[in-house]
């Protein structure tokens, strides 16, 4: 299946932004240099968010899927599309392929010098699984994020990849903070590698042009959007 006619649309960008997000593309070549395992997933205990998903790929790649409730903790949902050729075409347009902590990533170039129509889709497939929107207790001031768990060896990869996803917020009129790395939010892996926190946060100023140009897919984030920009304080 040939799906090169998708480069440079919103749709095609959407969904790269939701799986350099939240999902994850697995691809494994043997010694033969063919392809031994593909599969693209992704989970989440909101299953208007799968559903919504399995529409989008549905509608773009007409693939099959399947969906399999896991219980063992708190209740969610894993999807998994197996397409070969499927997978195959996500890693050659820009999908990380593996761990997104481990391997070192930029926006696709053709995403990035893309319209805005392009970048407002990548963003908010981005923003939908891998951002937050929080009213922080304190002082009651509300705060868009996204944070990003990174292995200390590429840091600076990390760095570079918030400061391009900046560049395209601000496309919008959408300020964002620097980009930072938090001493004292970090994790040591059982292997002895150490992951830090790389983040950027959106300030409340910029709620409306994020709002106008970007936005939530997903009901709750974007209801707690509407919330801030109606001046209320998050129970």
């Amino acid at each position: 299946m040939d799906w090169n006619y998708l480069l440079g649309t919103p749709e095609l960008a959407d969904i790269v932004g939701r799986l350099n997000g939240d999902g994850h593309l697995q691809l494994r070549f043997n010694k033969h240099g063919n392809p031994d395992k593909y599969l693209v997933s992704f989970y989440s205990k909101d299953i208007n968010e799968i559903n919504d998903m399995i529409k989008k790929f549905k509608d773009l790649f007409n693939v099959g899927y399947c969906l399999y409730p896991d219980n063992r903790k708190t209740k969610r949902y894993k999807l998994f599309f197996t397409d070969k050729n499927l997978v195959l075409f996500l890693s050659k347009i820009g999908v990380v392929v593996g761990s997104k902590s481990n391997n070192p990533h930029l926006v696709p170039e053709w995403i990035f010098n893309g319209n805005n129509e392009v970048k407002g889709a990548f963003l908010k497939g981005l923003f939908d699984t891998e951002g937050s929107i929080f009213c922080e207790k304190y002082n009651n001031r509300w705060r868009i994020c996204i944070n990003q768990q990174k292995i200390e060896n590429e840091k600076e990869n990390a760095h570079m990849y918030l400061e391009q996803i900046r560049k395209m917020l601000a496309d919008f009129g959408v300020k964002s903070s620097q980009v930072r790395s938090s001493p004292s939010h970090f994790n040591i892996r059982k292997t002895g590698v150490k992951t830090i926190e790389v983040k950027i946060r959106i300030e409340k100023t910029s709620f409306r042009n994020f709002y106008k140009h970007i936005g939530f897919d997903n009901i709750y984030k974007q209801n707690r959007l509407i919330t801030a920009l109606n001046g209320y304080v998050a129970k």
